[in-house]
């Protein structure tokens, strides 16, 4: 495209230009790293009598993060089911810090007990947490805490660990005494033997 002639009223010309987008990453050990927990999960109702649950987070990395989540209901042995209810007021945590996720659900719904499973997520990091909640029978109160969270596994996997353990040392117990009493009655039998010649 040639220049606009000086004096014919022409003054803007259009560049063309091309740029590439380059993230650097400065410093060692690259990203920093990002992670949070659940402490403590809390049902409750509005003032209007609407069922509530609160989590609260603490940001254990070191970039801020901006949660998610979504909220499963089961009882009746797992024949009642409700949700997922996705978190209605998230929260923005920088590193260090505590926030809240709420999530809001049916006024129709039961007290309860119900088992909870609450999956909250920053990117690609995410937190599992499973407990049992109860929610009060009064509008703007707050019922008992579920604390359980993700160390529920930890403690099934625990237990789990030691009844095996338990198992094992029984039957190599009663695998000696067989030996045991096998050996016995070889001798036994040895013993006698020479008698009955």
């Amino acid at each position: 495209m040639a220049s606009p002639t000086p004096g014919q009223g022409e003054n803007v010309q259009i560049v063309n230009g091309v740029g590439v987008r380059v993230y650097l990453d400065i410093g060692p050990g690259g990203d920093p790293p990002s992670d949070f927990r659940i402490d403590q999960v809390t049902p409750g109702r509005t003032e209007q009598g609407v069922p509530i649950v609160k989590a609260d987070v603490h940001n254990t990395g070191e970039r801020a993060l901006d949660m998610d989540g979504h909220l499963w209901l089961s009882g009746g042995g797992g024949r009642i089911n409700a949700g997922p209810f996705r978190a209605q007021k998230s929260a923005t945590l920088a590193p260090g810090n505590g926030g809240r996720v709420t999530f809001l659900l049916d006024e129709q719904l039961a007290d309860g007990p119900w088992d909870a499973k609450i999956t909250l997520e920053s990117g690609r990091i995410q937190r599992t947490f499973t407990g049992t909640l109860t929610f009060p029978d009064r509008a703007g109160a707050w019922g008992l805490p579920s604390t359980v969270g993700d160390r529920l596994p930890l403690i099934f996997a625990v237990v789990g660990a030691l009844i095996v353990m338990g198992g094992g040392g029984m039957l190599l117990l009663v695998r000696r005494g067989r030996r045991r009493r096998r050996a016995s009655a070889i001798r036994w039998q040895r013993l006698r033997s020479p008698r009955t010649q």
